[in-house]
């Protein structure tokens, strides 16, 4: 759908500026602050707003700003010929996410087929097929079944489900509607004027009324009214190919036999059919190890977690195969009933990703383990390999913190004001510390007053006065209490309870109770990607400051450039001395024998000094030859060192930008179930919040399910569905 171009004006008495059409300028228009008449002319240009940006300021999902910034760096793109959607660059911005974006499109989809809805319900009003309640109804029904499923039906088949047409009706409205839209579909003129009339004499104009499916896969022919004399089968070609319908046409058998049945002008026949093209296969990977202990989660009875519902973890020696792409395979291309070729779907791809302890072959299509270890694969999708550091008894005193590239299982608790890094990380308990995991957390007590940063899951039996972040889901078994939890997986305690705590999971929150008649209510979000945007902005500041040092590195480069440039000029300069010097010796040296030979003792003398003092500014020349050679080196090592740090921050950069990449492709992948469920109670004053509204509770409510629903007046708001 096209939108206008807009101008800004301005009054040249006042100043008062308007927006208005492109398409007035030149033209009078009265300014409503002064009264002055005055000729529309361009002030500055107002952008054109594409319609999913206009969709997104809409429903308040981004502002007018955001989207004019993102329309600044399309636009500054475009020029230096990299031509970015709008939508792209929202998303990167993490100004929208993938859901919001989804539901735009929705939107946009929805808007679309409104407005053919509307169109084909003027056509069918004015041929007199439906009555102008018909479609109104029809569209009713049409936006009732997009707010319940995101489904946009036809309203052409609504109004033949409802009766109000019937189906070659519909079909003929369809047709006139691809003619007044100049569609690629070419039809006959007068069979297609045969068709709204539907009944007309047809002796002075074509038999024959052509259909052709919205793929162009296939096409049926009917007679318009009886034939007036038999129809040769050379005829109704010569009608398809005035028509190009040129492939798939049926064999003359089939149309003889069609043919012959000439009076009923309800039969349709399929007169041609195309070859649909045949889909590709998507590439994907096979594991040469048991991934199934890595969901873990299975909550026992008796008040713990039963780690050994995971499985035996699996183990790997070096040279191991870890996983193999299967590639991609191309479909092959259709043809339509006019010949036309039609590509096929392309396929998905994927991309093996290595991690630590693994190795990617040189065909992209394997990994090996580097060495002996755990295999695991990252929430990302990197296949790592890793050792296991196992500790028995505490971490505290004795250990010190704890840094490790592996898993680290602790036998005992790990005490708090100490730090542990490492991939998966497990213990009895955690009591204040602080722990920093690429991988999962498992916890067989509690975690109380301790700071978790996950890239994966969390389970434990209660969480209580702790911090918890993690793009994976936390499962708890008793209760979580007074804690601050943002994470883009799931939380789920479904047999107990969530007090006094904070909580924001962008797959959903499942509890039997959330808050007591006695404690401070909770502000639970569901839906949210609060997390991710958390992490998404931590990585662009990392981008950032990196990119401020690799400018001082570079600065520092091209200033040891031009320092060595300036030791260079200065050593040529002393060479160029040297080199004089010794020449005028060797020329002096010549005088000195012949003065020598004639007794000249005087002169003699004289050049002999001579020499010596081109000698002495020779060796002087020489020396500090020798200090700038050795200041050269020391520069060159400078240079070296500022190189080798470009190249690693530049490195680091290219990695934060795959990071970055791989959490947008993974939010996008990710599927979400954002809803609040309980099986016991939710207790007043609980704020539940989505992506687009949020209900604070006035009274408790039991065995129930909460999510956001749009409304009729297409906003969102947070219901009790269940």
């Amino acid at each position: 759908m096209q939108e206008k171009d807009f101008c800004i004006t301005i009054c040249p008495s006042c100043q008062s500026r308007y927006r208005v059409s492109c398409q007035r300028i030149g033209e009078k228009a009265t300014c409503r602050k002064c009264g002055n008449r005055f000729e529309v002319a361009t002030g500055s240009a107002v952008p054109h707003y594409p319609i999913i940006g206009k969709l997104a300021v809409r429903n308040r999902l981004i502002s007018v700003r955001q989207l004019d910034e993102a329309i600044s760096i399309q636009q500054t793109r475009a020029q230096a010929g990299n031509k970015t959607p709008i939508e792209k660059i929202l998303i990167d911005r993490a100004v929208l996410s993938f859901a919001q974006l989804d539901f735009l499109r929705s939107e946009m989809r929805y808007r679309q087929e409104r407005a053919i809805g509307k169109k084909f319900g003027l056509i069918a009003i004015k041929n007199g097929f439906a009555s102008k309640e018909n479609v109104e109804r029809a569209l009713q029904i049409q936006a009732e079944e997009f707010r319940k499923t995101q489904h946009v039906p036809p309203i052409g088949d609504l109004l033949v489900e409802s009766g109000a047409i019937s189906e070659q009706q519909r079909d003929v409205i369809r047709v006139k509607q691809q003619h007044l839209d100049k569609s690629t579909h070419r039809f006959d003129k007068k069979v297609s004027e045969k068709k709204e009339t539907a009944g007309c004499d047809t002796k002075n104009d074509g038999p024959f009324v052509l259909t052709v499916s919205d793929d162009r896969m296939e096409a049926y022919i009917q007679f318009a009214g009886p034939a007036p004399a038999p129809v040769s089968i050379e005829t109704l070609k010569d009608f398809l190919k005035a028509n190009d319908i040129t492939y798939g046409i049926a064999s003359d058998s089939a149309i003889k036999q069609f043919l012959e049945h000439g009076g009923v002008q309800e039969e349709k026949f399929k007169i041609a059919e195309g070859t649909p093209p045949k889909p590709g296969k998507g590439a994907f990977i096979h594991y040469h190890f048991d991934t199934e202990y890595l969901r873990v989660g299975a909550i026992g009875s008796g008040g713990h977690i039963d780690f050994k519902e995971r499985g035996e973890v699996p183990q790997v020696k070096k040279g191991d195969l870890l996983a193999e792409k299967i590639p991609a395979e191309k479909g092959e291309p259709g043809i339509d009933v006019y010949g036309n070729s039609v590509p096929a779907a392309g396929a998905n791809d994927i991309e093996l990703r290595c991690g630590m302890g693994a190795q990617l072959s040189e065909d992209f299509l394997k990994i090996f383990a580097q060495g002996d270890g755990q295999p695991k694969i990252s929430f990302e999708g990197k296949i790592s390999v890793l050792p296991e550091l196992k500790i028995a008894g505490d971490i505290g005193l004795e250990t010190g913190h704890v840094v490790f590239d592996g898993n680290i299982a602790v036998s005992g608790i790990i005490q708090s004001g100490f730090r542990v890094e490492g991939n998966d990380v497990s213990a009895m308990e955690i009591l204040g510390a602080e722990i920093k995991a690429a991988g999962d957390v498992h916890v067989a007590g509690g975690i109380i007053g301790a700071k978790l940063d996950t890239r994966g899951s969390v389970t434990a039996k209660f969480i209580k006065g702790a911090k918890v972040s993690g793009y994976g889901n936390i499962i708890v078994e008793k209760e979580i209490i007074d804690s601050d939890i943002l994470i883009s997986g799931a939380c789920r305690v479904p047999e107990g309870k969530i007090i006094s705590s904070v909580i924001a999971a962008r797959r959903g929150i499942e509890a039997a109770d959330v808050g007591t008649s006695v404690s401070d209510p909770c502000k639970l979000k569901v839906g949210v990607e609060d997390h991710i945007r958390r992490e998404l902005k931590g990585i662009k500041n990392a981008i950032g400051r990196r990119k401020e040092g690799l400018e001082e590195l570079n600065a520092r480069s091209r200033l040891l450039e031009r320092e060595d440039q300036e030791l260079h000029k200065k050593i040529t300069v002393l060479a160029q001395v040297q080199d004089r010097a010794i020449i005028k010796q060797r020329t002096l040296r010549k005088e000195m024998i012949d003065f020598e030979k004639k007794g000249e003792n005087d002169r003699f003398a004289e050049t002999r000094h001579e020499c010596e003092k081109l000698d002495h500014a020779a060796k002087k020349a020489g020396a500090e030859i020798s200090e700038l050679f050795e200041k050269q080196d020391q520069q060159s090592t400078h240079m070296d060192d500022v190189q080798k740090n470009i190249k690693s921050v530049e490195k680091e950069i290219g990695a934060l930008e795959d990071e970055k990449m791989a959490i947008l492709e993974w939010s996008h992948r990710e599927k979400r179930f954002p809803v609040l469920r309980t099986s016991g109670s939710i207790y007043g004053g609980t704020r539940i919040s989505g992506i687009h509204s949020s209900i604070t509770l006035k009274e408790t409510i039991s065995k129930s399910i909460l999510r956001e629903v749009k409304t009729n007046n297409h906003e969102w708001e947070m219901r009790v569905v269940a």
